[in-house]
């Protein structure tokens, strides 16, 4: 469910993407990012599909995900 308030989707789903991270590794938990409804993060693949599963799970819409650069954006349809 994508909430009607920008910033409560944005913190939902950087809050998702910290906990997945802070499970594999404490030290990658700072490196999220939510930029004009896009969910960036550093980290490698193994962790961008653990937080691409864990976002389909907590929301009921589709997640695209790219490597751009150096890190992974999550864009939801």
């Amino acid at each position: 469910m994508i909430p009607a308030n920008y910033n409560e989707f944005a913190h939902n789903v950087q809050t998702i993407a910290d906990t997945v991270l802070y499970s594999i590794d404490p030290c990658d938990a700072l490196a999220t990012t939510v930029y004009c409804g896009t969910l960036f993060v550093e980290c490698n693949a193994h962790a961008a599909a653990k937080i691409e599963t864990a976002l389909l799970e907590a929301m009921d819409h589709g997640v695209r995900v790219s490597k751009v650069g150096h890190e992974f954006a999550f864009d939801f349809v």
